[in-house]
């Protein structure tokens, strides 16, 4: 079943969900409403604390004043789009190494690469992305990050 851009395999084996991603706090960028609950109501199910933003303002701000340990992070946004904000992060001393993320519509390998170059650890296409491995790839992208 695919539920706005994501698949979704209904399964119900959900034991020891809530300790999949304790208290990791992950910040979302997306300006689609319906799915920023979406993907907040799933995560926490996962035990993350899950802040989002609707724009690349307002996740620059989240960004600086609460230093998430991941980012999840669109590219199409109503005003900064989401490699000026990946940008911003990699220029920036304090913030350079946490994790990004990149969810997007865009599968074009000129946007993949772009991702990769500007400091991206993942770049995964929405319509390709099963609910159910989005936690695991959080806990391996933020590992990578602690060797």
């Amino acid at each position: 079943m695919t539920n706005q851009g994501f698949k979704y395999k209904n399964n119900s084996n959900s034991d020891g969900l809530e300790e999949e991603l304790k208290d990791v706090n992950v910040l979302w960028v997306e300006d689609d409403s319906a799915l920023n609950e979406i993907l907040r109501k799933w995560l926490t199910r996962y035990g993350a604390n899950v802040n989002y933003a609707d724009t690349g303002g307002k996740a620059l701000k989240l960004i600086k004043e609460n230093k998430p340990d991941i980012i999840l992070l669109d590219i199409l946004l109503p005003d900064i789009n989401g490699f000026e904000i990946l940008e911003k992060i990699k220029a920036d001393e304090e913030l350079k190494d946490i994790p990004v993320i990149i969810f997007s519509n865009l599968n074009h390998q000129e946007d993949m690469n772009r991702g990769y170059k500007l400091g991206a650890d993942r770049y995964m296409v929405k319509s390709t992305v099963f609910l159910e491995k989005l936690p695991n790839e959080i806990k391996k992208v933020m590992e990578e990050h602690e060797q």
